[in-house]
């Protein structure tokens, strides 16, 4: 049984619950849970999961301070942390993309042709081509393909941009105050001791003419302003913005990325009319990468037209279906797509279509999966970027030839793709409304705590490996590696702060003190640093004495007086 401060989990919650003015049915409604379920555990016949206590606490509408006490009083409830076996080879986690090369370009290479948009292509050009627009942002819904247009537009425009053009991921983040530095980080900018760091970035680019590319914004909106005020006061840089909605910021250009052309309803496209549509040239294109012998004839155009008129023209949604031609005919595709309209009913009613069938579209390639595939899935999208095999196996307690197989099922059915295939370790990734899907069904999962904590012990034991603590020859290798993960370590930290896994959480911090320092992660690491130490105020260890020492460093807190300046990793710091 848990105690905290002499009170149990159950008696803890009982209380809370009391105060709160609920009975057990009522909280049990709230939470979504069942009246059985909330006096099991108020009983302690039940141990508490971080999913159920979340759930509990959100129910119970409780401060941050009654929440925290909620959660530590269902700490010690937690597995024993699962260390991975075996060492980290030594080309592990190498960087998927080092954009301090000197190159002015870090654009991901698309993996497939852009069809359908060239009206949008040229839309946008025309805009960011003008001085008056140095804000464009790409709405519309998961899926419509706004990443891949942007890239396609900030490709046209490297030849005509001085200082560079620049890709930054924010998908992997989970907190607004981490694109400033996610965003410094891509451009080699490291923060400085005497001004924050978006000053630091506003001062290396105020004389600079880059176009940054802001991929999926949505959810950090609450950095719109930092983006604002770095336009406002750099005359030479234009931003284009993905995202699902505007920043509305002053001046923004706000660009709809509709779904892909159809026929109007009732109307039965020719054969030769297909190259007017979109919908069905993609469909066509995507059915061929999997099936080359495909061919659109006046026998399936109308099963063709009437499969990409239920995927509503998203660009995802009909390349999740056309992976699907492999094994099935365009008239089979098109009866179960039929049945997962009608079986799939769970999306908001006041959502628009495209989204419900989006979602709908996922969950059919989920469902299509084995059991054990399925359990794979959802559990690999607890990485927040990149992972590898080696990860992977870890993380699902798998040997990496299981994972390997389960892996190539998972790219067969379009749920994972390869993040680049000219890096010497294969990495993958998942498409960010594919992972939001995974996260929802792993939440579901009775092991999610399992698989969060294989996860943040993994990425520790990385860290850890890589002896930032003692003099090595291949620093700028092991500050590669860490990179290449470190949304991943991000994710890792969270989850040990969240969690009240003091002991964790300082060891990671004392490993990547010396990492914070190189890069310039000052005030990220200041916060990590605080938010660790405030777990447990009165432990007597040597990791905690390892982490006041850093907190208190004039490095860490950024006074040290000293020329930690902008290292120009992307261009020569003097422009001929």
């Amino acid at each position: 049984m848990s105690e905290v401060g002499g009170e149990s989990f159950g008696n803890t919650l009982r209380r809370v619950r009391s105060s709160a003015g609920l009975s057990q049915e009522a909280l049990a409604e709230r939470a979504g849970l069942s009246a059985r379920g909330i006096s099991d555990l108020e009983r302690g016949r039940r141990m508490p999961r971080l999913a159920t206590v979340r759930m509990l606490a959100d129910a119970l509408e409780l401060d941050a301070s009654a929440r925290s006490t909620l959660i530590r009083a269902a700490q010690s409830n937690l597995p024993p942390m699962p260390v991975p076996a075996g060492s980290v080879s030594a080309d592990a986690a190498v960087s998927v993309a080092d954009t301090r090369t000197g190159s002015h370009v870090n654009l991901p290479l698309p993996s497939s042709s852009l069809i359908g948009r060239e009206r949008d292509v040229a839309d946008v050009l025309l805009m960011l081509r003008s001085p008056a627009t140095r804000l464009v942002t790409l709405t519309g819904p998961g899926g419509a393909g706004k990443t891949r247009l942007a890239l396609r537009v900030v490709t046209d425009l490297v030849g005509e941009i001085d200082d560079g053009v620049f890709f930054i991921a924010l998908a992997p983040l989970t907190d607004a105050e981490l694109v400033v530095p996610t965003i410094a980080e891509v451009l080699g900018i490291r923060e400085s001791s005497e001004s924050n760091l978006l000053s630091t970035i506003t001062l290396a680019l105020r004389e600079r003419s880059v176009l940054l590319l802001l991929d999926n914004f949505e959810h950090v909106l609450n950095a719109a302003p930092a983006i604002g005020e770095l336009l406002a006061r750099c005359a030479g840089v234009r931003v284009l913005v993905t995202s699902r909605a505007p920043l509305y910021l002053r001046g923004e250009q706000i660009v709809d990325v509709e779904p892909l052309a159809l026929p109007m309803p009732g109307i039965e496209p020719s054969v030769e009319d297909v190259d007017q549509y979109g919908a069905l040239t993609l469909f066509i294109d995507r059915a061929r990468s999997v099936k080359p012998r495909f061919a659109a004839s006046s026998a399936n155009i109308a099963v063709i037209n009437a499969v990409c008129q239920r995927l509503d023209g998203l660009p995802l949604a009909i390349e999740l279906a056309a992976a699907r031609m492999r094994v099935l005919t365009p008239e089979q595709l098109l009866a179960l797509l039929d049945r997962r309209v009608l079986l799939l009913t769970g999306g908001a009613r006041d959502l628009p279509v495209r989204h419900q069938t989006l979602r709908n579209t996922i969950a059919w390639s989920n469902d299509l999966l084995t059991a054990d595939e399925r359990r794979t899935f959802r559990w690999l999208s607890v990485f927040a970027g990149s992972w590898t095999l080696e990860s992977a196996a870890a993380v699902t307690d798998d040997s990496e030839m299981v994972v390997l197989d389960r892996v190539g099922v998972l790219l067969d059915h379009s749920l994972v793709r390869r993040s680049d295939w000219t890096d010497p370790e294969a990495r993958f990734e998942m498409l960010a409304v594919i992972r939001e899907f995974g996260l929802e069904q792993l939440a579901l999962d009775v092991e999610v705590d399992d698989v969060c904590q294989r996860h943040a012990a993994y990425f520790m034991t990385f860290v850890e490996q890589q002896g930032f603590d003692r003099i090595v020859t291949d620093e700028a290798l092991r500050l590669a590696r860490v990179d290449s993960v470190y949304d991943n370590v991000r994710t890792a930290l969270r989850w040990f702060v969240d969690w009240h896994q003091s002991d964790m959480a300082l060891r990671l911090c004392v490993a990547l003190r010396q990492f914070w320092m190189v890069r310039g992660y000052l005030s990220e690491g200041s916060r990590w640093l605080d938010a660790a130490l405030a777990l447990d105020a009165v432990a007597r260890t040597p990791d905690r004495a390892r982490a006041l020492h850093a907190a208190g460093s004039p490095v860490i807190k950024g006074t040290w007086i000293g020329s930690i300046g902008w290292r120009p990793h992307a261009w020569n710091s003097t422009r001929r």
